[in-house]
C-alpha cells in the first residue's frame, strides 16, 4: 500500500469510528430490547417450542390475549413466565 493509501485508510477510519461506537451501542440495545441475552423473553418460535406448539397457535394466543406479551418494533416477545 502507498503512504497515500496509509493515510486515507487512517482518515477514513479516524472519521468513522465515533459512527461505529454508536452503531456498537445502538445494537447492544437492539439485542437488551429484543431479548437476545434475556432468558426470559421469548421470541414466537422459542414460544413455540416450550410449549410444543406451532407459531401460529402461539401468535393466536398473543393476539387473544391467553399469554402476555410485549413488542420490540414487529417482533413479539413472550415472558417465559407467560407459558407455565
Amino acid at each position: 500500500m502507498s503512504a497515500f493509501q496509509d493515510e486515507m485508510k487512517e482518515a477514513v477510519m479516524a472519521a468513522n469510528a465515533p459512527l461505529l461506537a454508536k452503531i456498537l451501542e445502538l445494537s447492544e440495545k437492539v439485542d437488551t430490547l429484543t431479548g437476545e441475552h434475556s432468558s426470559d423473553l421469548l421470541t414466537v418460535a422459542e414460544a413455540a417450542k416450550v410449549k410444543r406448539v406451532t407459531e401460529a397457535t402461539v401468535r393466536q394466543w398473543v393476539s387473544k390475549g391467553k399469554i402476555d406479551s410485549q413488542r420490540a418494533g414487529s417482533k413479539i416477545l413472550i415472558p417465559r413466565s407467560a407459558l407455565i
